[in-house]
């Protein structure tokens, strides 16, 4: 797709998902329910603009007690793999088995 855009002179930049695997992730329900406790605790505590996401990220790290770190260690791991990926096949090498 990235060669096809290029090719075709268009301008923006392609977006590769790249989901975390199902036994890295926490709980949906988990998830729902921490998130919406933290919306909620920003919300009442007037958290707006740039302070949202550190204040979102600790209040869902403190709340799972350590583990959304780990799981945002396992998506930051997964996408420097993939881009890894990306970059030696667009270099016009083979990727490592």
């Amino acid at each position: 797709m990235i060669r096809a855009r290029d090719a075709l002179g268009l301008p923006g930049a392609v977006l590769l998902a790249n989901p975390v695997a199902a036994a890295a992730q926490l709980d949906v329900a988990e998830h729902r329910a921490v998130l919406d406790a933290a919306l909620a605790a920003a919300d009442a505590g007037g958290v707006t603009g740039h302070d949202t996401t550190p204040f979102l990220l600790d209040h869902v790290h403190r709340a799972t007690e350590g583990r959304s770190l780990e799981v945002n260690t396992a998506v930051y791991l997964g996408n420097t793999a993939l881009a890894g990926e990306v970059a030696v096949v667009l270099a016009g090498r083979s990727p490592a088995a």
